[in-house]
């Protein structure tokens, strides 16, 4: 078990294609396509969008524990969702 003043935390990332610009804006609930790069949107509306993001290692689940995920979108169609996640 882990006694440090830190919780432990590891980095995710999550790399898609959605070609169609409108189709990632209705995921994300832009309310059009997106007009970014890169943003940070709160991990709660993050999983208000997605679903819960939980898993499972051992006897431990495990969570997104950083306040934000960060999302990348290229006019190419290609998407990263990345973060931070602990128990």
């Amino acid at each position: 078990m882990y006694s440090g003043s830190r919780p432990k935390r590891a980095k995710w990332a999550y790399d898609g294609i959605c070609p169609d610009p409108a189709v990632f804006g209705v995921l994300l609930q832009l309310g059009g396509p997106p007009k970014f790069k890169m943003k940070k949107i709160p991990v709660v509306e993050f999983e208000k969008c997605i679903g819960p993001c939980v898993g499972s290692a051992r006897y431990n689940k495990l969570y997104i524990s950083g306040n934000d995920v960060n999302v990348r979108w290229s006019e190419s169609g290609e998407f990263k969702f990345s973060g931070t996640y602990g128990s």
